[in-house]
């Protein structure tokens, strides 16, 4: 083959127009589709001619090739061809347009806006989030843990948006496997148990744990250099040793105008033990987006009412106790506090302040978590006698529970109640948060059912993670099975299989909605799906009234919308199934809407005090059910059904409560 120039057409399909940058074994170029006239990034791998050393280099690029065409998400460049020419060989991936912020740092000598860092920091958590629950297309999860979150290594786009990009060094954890022996990272940047400080090494120790944890270092270090403006140093000592410079004071020592909220995400993403750090990067996530929240100001006005009632036990109780010895003391005075604490709560009035503070069964309930949270009793009386109370958990109240929870979680994590607690605060997401927005915004009452499916997905989680689940295969052609260890945990082995079900479900949707902006299929993820969906319709009947309409309405919403139910078609015309798939859409609607019309749930719903939440999810169900036929017989194209289907719809419909 002839030498690669500007001009030259690769494999009879892409022109090479440009050339982007060169590396030591690669030169990257800008081509184009002859055909199809879009830009695609090509990498050329030159002939290896340094060796061994030469070979092992080309071989990495073409592993992190091939790796990175298992993955499929928006803020990853895609690798769509790789073309062995024999001496050459050409990885197309897209060609993402913009600068590394790397280089924008350095070019303008001054740190980035706030916002604009805390807006990249929660996209690049969406990345890690997808890596970090990477799921393989035989359904096993392994975590992918990236290892080299730097500013080099992110390219900010033309609007705004941010790309990931350099894989080389990703490792993909299975198992119970602590590291894979290499020292990787960039130093400043790398998590301290990346890079030991012995003199010299070779390969990591095996007990040392990487894992998702370095990346919420690393991703915490380059949130402080955007908004700091500073970055680690190198330096070279008199015998050739590098080392690098990296003091990370409190971000408002440089700038006192930074938020106190991103100081504290900062602060503890960067902590050098990683059992102190954000144990999941949607824990970091979740402070992100509330960081304004994070302010000692602002937990001063939610907690108001909780100080002013600490300071009135504490003041009784010192009374009360006053005689007691000394060395007794704190410990009764404690003990005594919580118990009243819990007393008085369960007797207290459960309505919130006319401006959104905290009711007064709420403050003393978290005065009760404040004096002992070593107790799961009072987190969960919080979800059942006071968020729940009114079948709504509204955002204020949404925001009181995670900083609680959040603040005490280390120490009630080691609680048997721990999985059983988040297994409660997912429901509690599933089933009331947001119950009364779509009605108040005009948004359909599907999407709501999305969004509160994505909102517990960090709650479904931890219960998982907990009780160690896992989906193994018994033997080669055996379907995957589901496995896990409670140990001492109290949580009910039912609802342990109900939430790897209901984080399937959260996982796809996030899937979904990025793969909708894209404007791309979701692959195996639909099948996952729809497996998971199948499930939690077997279960229904056995979850409590609200749990149970939420979950028809999200497989309602799956069938009736045309993207989803769309994707599922797609996926059984590819498995050669489409026969198959259609009988089981047709059951499972068919299930779902004999769920609904269920006398019980009915009385449920038409109840006083449910009739405002539930009535309209209700509503919106068996208004509904003539699309929701007519999406299956338009996706599957089945005239039969079609007609056999119109006859089922009008007969329900003279059933339909208005």
């Amino acid at each position: 083959m002839r030498p690669v120039a500007i001009g030259s057409v690769i494999d009879d399909k892409y022109e090479l127009v440009g050339k982007i940058g060169r590396g030591g074994m690669s030169i990257v170029w800008l081509g184009k589709d002859v055909r199809l006239g879009k830009m695609w990034a090509i990498k050329e791998v030159l002939p290896s001619e340094g060796g061994e050393r030469g070979r092992l280099l080309r071989k990495a690029i073409v592993d992190e090739a091939n790796f990175m065409k298992r993955l499929d998400h928006p803020a990853i460049p895609r690798i769509v061809d790789i073309i062995d020419m024999g001496t050459e060989l050409f990885v197309v991936m897209d060609y993402v347009n913009g600068q590394s912020l790397g280089r924008l740092l350095s070019n303008r000598k001054k740190p980035f806006a706030q916002e604009d860092v805390v807006r990249w920091g929660i996209e690049l958590c969406d990345v890690l989030s997808y890596l970090h629950a990477y799921t393989t297309s035989e359904g096993e999860r392994h975590q992918i843990v990236y290892r080299d979150m730097k500013p080099a290594n992110l390219v900010l786009r033309d609007d705004g948006s941010v790309r990931l990009i350099d894989f080389g060094v990703c490792w993909e954890r299975v198992g119970g496997e602590n590291n894979d022996g290499l020292i990787v990272g960039t130093p400043g940047y790398a998590a301290p148990e990346q890079l030991p400080a012995t003199a010299h090494p070779t390969r990591l120790s095996p007990e040392v744990v990487i894992d998702g944890r370095v990346d919420v270092y690393s991703l915490g270090a380059t949130l402080y250099s955007l908004v700091t403006g500073h970055v680690p140093k190198m330096s070279h000592g008199k015998d050739g040793v590098r080392t690098v410079s990296f003091v990370m004071q409190p971000i408002r020592e440089w700038d006192p105008k930074l938020s106190e909220g991103l100081e504290h995400v900062i602060g503890r993403a960067t902590q050098k033990d990683p059992s102190n750090r954000y144990q999941t990067i949607e824990e970091m996530r979740y402070d992100l987006e509330h960081y304004v929240q994070l302010t000692s100001e602002h937990r001063k006005k939610q907690m108001r009412k909780v100080t002013e009632f600490r300071h009135w036990v504490a003041a009784a109780a010192t009374c009360f106790l006053c005689g007691a010895a000394f060395v007794g003391l704190s410990i009764i005075t404690r003990a005594t506090t919580y118990e009243a604490c819990m007393r008085e709560a369960s007797i207290a009035s459960k309505e919130a302040g006319a401006d959104g503070t905290p009711s007064d069964a709420e403050a003393l309930y978290c005065t009760a978590i404040e004096t002992d949270p070593t107790h799961v009793e009072p987190f969960e009386s919080l979800l059942h006698d006071v968020y729940e109370a009114d079948n709504v958990f509204t955002p204020d109240e949404e925001a009181r529970w995670s900083a609680i929870f959040r603040a005490h979680e280390a120490v009630i994590r080691p609680n048997a109640g721990y999985a059983r607690l988040c297994f409660e605060a997912g429901v509690c997401y599933l089933c009331f948060y947001g119950a009364d927005a779509a009605e108040s915004d005009g948004s359909a009452w599907g999407q709501a059912a999305i969004l509160n499916a994505s909102k517990s997905r960090a709650w479904f989680e931890r219960v998982c993670r907990t009780c160690d689940v896992s989906w193994e295969r018994q033997a080669d052609g055996d379907p995957l099975s589901m496995t896990f260890e409670k140990g001492l945990q109290t949580i009910d082995d039912a609802d342990v299989r109900a939430a790897d079900a209901y984080l399937r479900i959260a996982e796809f949707n996030d899937i979904k909605q990025r793969a909708a902006r894209e404007g791309r299929a979701a692959g195996d993820e639909y099948q996952r799906f729809w497996n998971a969906l199948c499930q939690t319709v077997r279960t229904a009947p056995s979850c409590i009234e609200g749990v149970r309409i939420r979950l028809y309405l999200i497989a309602f919403e799956a069938i009736a919308a045309d993207d989803v139910l769309g994707g599922i078609y797609r996926k059984a015309l590819e498995d050669g199934r489409v026969d198959e798939s259609y009988d089981e859409v047709r059951s499972l609607l068919d299930s779902v809407l004999e769920g609904v019309h269920d006398d019980g749930l009915r009385g449920f719903v038409e109840a006083p005090g449910n009739a405002n939440v539930y009535g309209p999810i209700y509503r919106y169900i068996v208004s509904n059910e003539g699309l929701a036929y007519q999406n299956v017989v338009q996706t599957y194209e089945n005239p039969v059904a079609r007609t056999d289907m119109a006859t089922q719809q009008s007969g329900r419909e003279e059933q339909a409560w208005n």
